[in-house]
């Protein structure tokens, strides 16, 4: 009924391919010692999460675990999650189609047939 939101907390991010967004939540959303766990549609370098992350720990809360639908492995947002604070990262989905390993063959041909 014409209220205002409540004041945010933000932390930025540099998106995958160009520019800078941030994540924001309300500034009571979290209180020190609350354990949490961040969710996520995809994980390729790992930004999105770790600004939350970073957004987590700033009310002195704790990220236990992140998690998202397809991790793109190539691109080891894991890892940089880890590094951050996550404690454990899983991807329902990993995908190694960019790297060597899921790579098509040389004699490879697209012939159109499913």
């Amino acid at each position: 009924d014409g209220k205002m939101p409540n004041a945010v907390s933000s932390a930025p991010y540099t998106k995958e391919y160009e520019g800078v967004d941030s994540i924001c939540c309300q500034k009571d959303a979290f209180t020190e010692g609350d354990k949490v766990v961040l969710l996520d549609d995809l994980i390729a370098t790992g930004g999105t999460l770790c600004a939350g992350i970073e957004l987590v720990k700033s009310f002195k809360a704790q990220v236990v675990e992140c998690g998202c639908l397809i991790e793109i492995k190539a691109l080891k947002g894991k890892e940089r999650c880890l590094k951050a604070g996550a404690t454990a990262v899983w991807g329902f989905i990993s995908d190694d189609l960019m790297t060597t390993a899921g790579m098509m063959s040389e004699n490879y041909v697209d012939d159109g047939k499913p």
